[in-house]
């Protein structure tokens, strides 16, 4: 059989297959994965870490998380779920769980061997997707089985029986049985693991990093925020979503107006890693002013403050305290799903992660990233002038031979940009053309607010 199935991958290798038709043109290669995968209880994801280590991280043993983000009971089997997320398994490796009760894992399905082969990208994806919804149908059809009867069981169903048993209760009346199982069903939702991912994020934001930690410092905020970028985008500056947020931090254009300057097809400060950072500070300072929590300060960076303020009124007619946890339990808005709910989690795990990553990911040969930009050297500046872009960037190539990733708002290297506009460089730039922002200004303003607060002189004066 394993010669067979190999043998329809070398087959199918050479040609590209369009995702949409894939059923169509693989149906017999499909049903031998299918036959060698989950009729025969395919190969069992294996966590990456040790469970010993990961128990240890979870409890801060080196105790060097802030105080604010210690997790809490509540928060606990959310956080462990995401940390497994982020460190255990790959994006080879699906989980199968429930998504109310993070705890519940059906299954972890490693598609390692499909990947390994020659098959084409798009078929690859479409065969780790369709085999893993395949697994969530046959979950489902043993529930709908376990509400009408528990007799005449298979091997497979007791199994799982006897997993769900270990949870909760089986009521023994029919319809309680049936409703229970049928909110089982509905909750069945597949994650695919991330931690390579996460890793290529860390290995990214090393000669990011050092400016980042030292500027967060400026505006007084914990420097666990940092964990953001990581979650939003696995820090890649280039991230873009459906829905239109781009950039590390994943900021949409009309949260991305409040903070920077104009967006253009040829300008977007979202995709400067400088510039969104700054203005991430900035909104998350604001959220915290306005919220006095960071549980709810960081979520809100996910779903605003309206519904969290919202919440708190609700809250205080109970009179019970404003916190995340009780939002979370008596707040219940569609604007609040699954992702809203889960991103403080999230977010915790992955300040565990970056506490710990020298302990979890092999970052090895990668310390001379750090180096990449002479950091103690980083500003920002106004320009006086018009500028060019290439041209800054060939002017400054022998001083600063990585001065195109500091710049990576503009999106058109040739076109002339006017003054005051806004760059950053590791080198120290001419008085007569560029006009250095001071940490005050920083601190204090917006960066879409620089310019009116410099005055600059014109171009070519001191």
């Amino acid at each position: 059989m394993r010669l067979i199935l190999f043998t329809a991958i070398f087959l199918i290798s050479t040609s590209w297959i369009n995702p949409d038709q894939f059923k169509s043109y693989s149906i017999e290669l499909e049903q031998k994965l299918y036959d060698n995968t989950l009729n025969k209880n395919f190969i069992k994801g294996v966590g990456a870490l040790d469970d010993k280590l990961v128990k240890n991280i979870l409890n801060d043993y080196k105790n060097i998380i802030n105080k604010d983000f210690k997790i809490s009971k509540y928060f606990k089997t959310r956080v462990n779920f995401w940390f497994h997320v982020y460190t255990q398994y790959s994006s080879d490796q699906v989980i199968i769980h429930d998504k109310e009760n993070l705890a519940l894992i059906y299954n972890i399905i490693d598609f390692k061997e499909i990947n390994k082969s020659k098959l084409n990208k798009y078929v690859k994806s479409k065969l780790q997707t369709q085999l893993s919804l395949e697994y969530t149908r046959k979950l489902k059809k043993s529930f709908k089985r376990f509400g009408k009867s528990l007799a005449k069981l298979s091997k497979d169903e007791k199994q799982l029986l006897n997993k769900l048993k270990k949870t909760f209760k089986i009521p023994r009346n029919r319809k309680k049985r049936i409703r229970l199982f049928k909110n089982l069903s509905a909750n069945l939702r597949t994650q695919t693991g991330q931690r390579d991912m996460i890793q290529k994020g860390v290995i990214r934001s090393i000669p990011y990093f050092p400016y980042l930690e030292e500027k967060i410092k400026l505006y007084r905020l914990p420097h666990e925020l940092l964990a953001i970028p990581f979650l939003e985008s696995s820090f890649n500056p280039f991230a873009y979503s459906k829905v239109g947020a781009a950039g590390a931090w994943q900021f949409m254009p009309y949260i991305a107006s409040l903070f920077m300057p104009k967006r253009s097809n040829h300008l977007d400060h979202r995709l400067n890693i400088f510039t969104s950072s700054i203005s991430a500070f900035h909104l998350l300072r604001e959220n915290r002013m306005i919220l006095k929590r960071w549980d709810l300060a960081v979520t809100a960076y996910n779903s605003g403050t309206k519904h969290l303020l919202k919440a708190k009124k609700k809250l205080k007619r109970k009179k019970r305290k404003f916190t995340l946890e009780n939002v979370l339990r008596s707040y219940d808005h569609a604007h609040l799903g699954f992702a809203s709910k889960n991103f403080y989690s999230e977010f915790l795990a992955l300040v565990y992660v970056l506490a710990y990553k020298d302990k979890i990911y092999p970052l090895k040969g990668y310390s001379k990233e750090k180096h990449k930009f002479k950091t103690s050297k980083l500003n920002f500046y106004l320009t006086k002038c018009s500028i060019r872009p290439r041209k800054i960037e060939k002017l400054l190539k022998k001083l600063s031979p990585n001065h195109n990733l500091l710049n990576r708002q503009f999106r058109s290297k040739n076109r002339i940009f006017r003054r005051g506009s806004i760059i950053v460089s590791d080198v120290t730039l001419t008085k007569r053309k560029y006009k250095k922002v001071p940490d005050s200004i920083m601190k204090k303003y917006k960066p879409k607010y620089w310019v009116r607060k410099l005055r600059m002189k014109k171009c070519g004066k001191i």
